[in-house]
């Protein structure tokens, strides 16, 4: 395996590590800066609620200037920013600053898109959805195991999770630094950045203009919308009703992201030419 896939891989692995290694100490460490304990989840849910929105309102500029200027200083960038706003979840001794650490990642959360464009510059198209398949297996591993380290770091110190989480991404980012070259040529950059790049709204119009599109986008949404909103108070749930610490509700999400695994890994294929694609969807 090559050095920049390596690099792909593991970036993809730390990407989900970091997002998920956050759920089980977060409640225990917004609680020390909110007045009233009754408003947790509100709290919990506002800062879990704008790392996904600022990743929203990015995405489309992060995607066009990496086509303006190339996927390897994006994918820095981007890594530097979750360096920095790990840090401030870290070391921030108040919610705004905890919040802020939060919009700092999802302005340069930019690894996911570019990742996947930087893979399909390298990659040969009849071997493409292969190597798709190994950086969804290595995030889906990354997020099955985040959880269980934050809980049991975090069982020793709230923070420590994340000083571990902010060191390994920044060796991450410096060794891309050295390993990484640059995957799109200048021949195939854009031209020109437009302000309408920054719109995330006009990529939103483009998709549904296409009818099949719409109809996934519709029922993704309707699918993540739960399952965020599951996870987002799985663990102020746990924590205020079964009294859990951060490493019962580390394994509890670490189990679930286990079994998450095995369906989408294994039972999946298995099923898909007994009931076909569009039964299996309706039943999942």
């Amino acid at each position: 395996m090559s050095k920049k896939l390596t690099f792909i891989l593991v970036t993809m692995f730390l990407n989900f590590l970091g997002f998920s290694i956050i759920i089980p100490i977060l409640p225990f460490l917004i609680q020390r800066f909110i007045p009233n304990p009754k408003d947790l989840a509100i709290y919990v849910g506002i800062v879990a609620s704008v790392y996904a929105f600022c990743q929203f309102l990015a995405a489309p500029a992060l995607g066009s200037l990496s086509d303006l200027w190339g996927r390897r200083p994006i994918l820095l960038v981007s890594l530097f920013g979750s360096v920095i706003g790990y840090l401030f979840l870290a070391l921030g001794g108040t919610f705004w600053l905890i919040l802020l650490g939060r919009i700092i990642d999802g302005l340069t959360g930019g690894n996911i898109s570019t990742v996947y464009a930087y893979l399909a510059d390298i990659t040969d198209p009849k071997e493409r959805s292969k190597y798709y398949g190994m950086i969804g297996a290595a995030g889906g591993f990354g997020f099955m195991i985040g959880p269980a380290v934050g809980g049991v770091l975090g069982a020793i110190h709230l923070t420590l999770p994340l000083f571990l989480a902010a060191g390994i991404t920044l060796v991450n980012m410096i060794w891309g630094y050295f390993v990484l070259p640059e995957s799109l040529k200048k021949e195939h950059r854009l031209a020109k950045f437009e302000v309408s790049h920054l719109n995330p709204f006009g990529h939103l119009f483009d998709l549904f203009s296409i009818e099949i599109l719409s109809k996934l986008f519709i029922t993704s949404f309707i699918f993540f919308f739960a399952f965020n909103a599951i996870y987002g108070v799985t663990s102020v749930y746990t924590k205020d009703i079964f009294l859990w610490t951060p490493v019962g509700i580390g394994i509890l999400l670490f189990v679930s992201g286990l079994i998450d695994i095995i369906s989408q890994g294994f039972l999946i294929r298995k099923l898909i030419p007994l009931l076909g694609e569009i039964k299996l969807s309706i039943f999942d």
